[in-house]
């Protein structure tokens, strides 16, 4: 039996990225279809992708990179981490997450996750130390994690393309 993907989604897991299928598949031909999809010379469309990124964001530049693990990791650059600088994870989640702390020089702290699978505040504060860097607040299955006092605001909401 096939799925009527046309269908009503009833659970909100990943729910955007079902609405905007359509219009992602075009863009995603459109680009694959040149042939210097991953060129080291800037694409139009990554371009445009890094100058709305900034926009939305409030920003003067954004950076596009090739995976979740690899901004994650140029963000743990811009943190000058340094070996025995502590950087605070869920411990649900990708195992890049992890992974990109240590190959920083990070030493790893994880923090234990609740029913909706993120970290809350009561479990993270007495984790913090002296040497904490960073804290990763990561979110699963589509649910966001909560937002702590004096971070920095979202970067707007769709509908993005």
């Amino acid at each position: 039996m096939t799925p009527d993907l046309t269908a009503p989604v009833h659970q909100p897991v990943y729910q955007h990225s079902r609405l905007t299928a359509a219009a992602q598949m075009t863009a995603i031909q459109q680009i694959v279809s040149t042939g210097a999809l991953g060129s080291a010379d800037p694409q139009p469309e990554v371009t445009a992708l890094e100058r709305l990124t900034a926009e939305r964001c409030g920003r003067t530049d954004a950076v596009a990179v090739a995976s979740g693990t690899t901004g994650f990791q140029l963000a743990l650059r811009t943190l000058d981490i340094h070996p025995g600088d502590e950087i605070i994870i869920p411990e649900l989640g990708w195992i890049s997450v992890g992974g990109a702390a240590w190959e920083a020089g990070a030493t790893v702290t994880v923090a234990p996750v609740d029913d909706t699978l993120t970290a809350r505040w009561a479990d993270l504060a007495p984790l913090l130390t002296a040497r904490t860097r960073a804290v990763v607040l990561t979110h699963m299955r589509d649910g966001p994690p909560w937002t702590p006092p004096g971070s920095p605001r979202n970067c707007g909401s769709g509908p993005w393309p």
